[in-house]
């Protein structure tokens, strides 16, 4: 039954929007179902029509729709299934079924990033009813993909398949999977010249996640999508790369990363961010699927602890009980480390104790590992700030406010135009964040990263931008890893009354 609506929305995108997209930016169209939410039984379709003078026509039809209903509707930006409340624009309201709005930006700027097509129920209960995604990148403009665009699609399709399972939302799961599945099968063939074995997982994966959704087990769906989520980051790895290099991740650099992600988790659980928890915890499940099997080939017993207490992060955070959370990511800690030494792996200890704090006045046996911590704080600004937390953000911003001020004589004393050159890109990062502008502080972020890497080079240090990167984040690996170094100093140096009271 659901299919058939999904059809018959389809034919309204035809009959009622009229022809196929035009090849010119003007009169180009995209076409996108919105299905039902929360139990509405609304469905419907969203014709987006470049005018070619910098605005956009966005056309509503609804099906099924309460007689006398009017309904807002706006475009917003994230997906269906990570809904934020930052409204893009704003939509005239379903009236009568329909809603046609002018929308002041090119078709082009709303497919360049992820925006999606909501509507409510009514002004005053603003319950999602109906949602749509618009496509972005190759997918918008029909272009044909590598393989490297195929694997990024085919990430994002099945995150936003694994998150809309987590909202148990039957007919936008099946939709979420439709719409992966479709792109599975068009670059299917690609992905098993590369690795037959490759498509085969995936392709066991994708079916394993529809049978479960459509028997409604949905804690068997979810683990399912994990799975899936974290065999595609895998095949990014061995078939495309990261950066040209077309070669796996090592076991050394495995270990590295997954103790520097497992520091994020101990920073974000004891922050009690839920959502940067979450994400924090998806970063380092996928790594560990990645390379688990390379794990357990060299210590079962490693594997086997990691993957537990994985699991006792992964039950805290989705209990709400972050008391469990953060201890479960400082055991976690552990085990990594403990593997690490185990397996040989030359990587430095990560911390368990979260966000390093205050430093004290550094003198200039330690500068250059202040210098570190700070470039280290900047980039988790960026972090946050590139995934849109503005909580996180702030709470990036005041960790390094805070290391800097503690130690901005000292620094100055050291080299005064470095200290000058912190403190401006700081404002900067300050002033955007207090204009809720996330984008131009990620930027401002950035340069004060690059700021804080000249002044440890001109105190003849080597900034840790100068090595390997991670492939999963924007900051660099190794910087990760000394930021758990210059922490564990930081807090030695604090005594081990100011540890116990920050672990409670």
């Amino acid at each position: 039954m659901k299919k058939a609506f999904v059809i018959l929305v389809a034919a309204l995108l035809v009959l009622g929007f009229g022809q196929t997209p035009h090849a010119s930016a003007q009169g180009k169209v995209v076409r996108i179902t919105l299905i039902d939410e929360n139990g509405s039984g609304e469905d419907g379709s969203a014709q987006l029509t470049d005018q070619g003078d910098g605005t956009t026509k966005v056309e509503l039809i609804m099906l099924n729709v309460p007689e006398g209903d009017v309904q807002p509707a706006s475009v917003h930006k994230g997906t269906c299934a990570t809904l934020g409340s930052d409204t893009a624009f704003a939509l005239d309201s379903v009236k009568e079924s329909k809603s046609t709005t002018i929308v002041k930006a090119p078709l082009a700027d709303l497919t360049k990033e992820k925006h999606a097509i909501a509507v409510y129920r009514s002004a005053s209960e603003k319950v999602v009813i109906s949602c749509g995604n618009l496509p972005t990148g190759a997918a918008a403009s029909g272009e044909a993909m590598t393989l490297d665009q195929a694997l990024t699609k085919l990430v994002d399709d099945a995150t936003e398949l694994l998150n809309t399972i987590k909202k148990k939302e039957v007919d936008a799961s099946l939709h979420a999977y439709e719409i992966y599945h479709a792109t599975f099968a068009s670059n299917e063939e690609a992905i098993k010249a590369k690795s037959a074995d490759t498509q085969a997982k995936l392709e066991d994966d994708m079916h394993a996640v529809r049978d479960a959704v459509q028997a409604g087990k949905f804690p068997e769906a979810e683990t399912a999508g994990e799975k899936l989520v974290a065999d595609l980051k895998a095949a990014q790895t061995a078939l495309a790369g990261r950066g040209g290099s077309g070669a796996a991740m090592s076991l050394n650099d495995a270990i590295t990363k997954l103790q520097a992600e497992a520091g994020d988790l101990v920073r974000e659980t004891t922050n009690k961010d839920k959502e940067g928890s979450q994400r924090a915890y998806d970063e380092f499940h996928e790594t560990f699927a990645a390379n688990e099997e390379a794990i357990k080939a060299k210590n079962a017993e490693a594997q086997e602890h990691i993957e537990e207490a994985m699991h006792e992060v992964r039950d805290g955070i989705q209990a709400g009980d972050f008391t469990k959370a953060s201890a479960a990511s400082n055991e976690l800690v552990s085990e990594v480390n403990d593997a690490a030494r185990e397996l040989g792996v030359s990587s430095a200890p990560a911390s368990n104790t979260g966000s390093a704090g205050n430093a004290g006045n550094a003198g200039n046996s330690n500068m250059l590992s202040v210098l570190q911590k700070l470039a280290a704080d900047a980039g988790n600004i960026e972090h946050e700030a590139n995934n849109g937390d503005k909580d996180g953000t702030q709470r990036a911003y005041d960790t390094f406010h805070d290391l800097f001020a503690s130690n901005e004589a000292a620094i100055k004393a050291a080299n005064p135009e470095a200290q000058e050159h912190l403190e401006t890109a700081m404002h900067e990062v300050r002033d955007n964040l207090a204009a809720g502008d996330l984008k131009k502080v990620a930027t401002a972020s950035a340069e004060l990263v690059t700021e804080a890497n000249d002044a440890i080079r001109e105190l003849g240090g080597a900034p840790d931008s100068d090595l390997p990167t991670s492939g999963s984040t924007q900051l660099p690996l190794l910087l990760l890893v000394l930021a758990g170094v210059g922490a564990a100093i930081i807090l030695a140096g604090a005594g081990l009354k100011w540890s116990r009271q920050r672990a409670q």
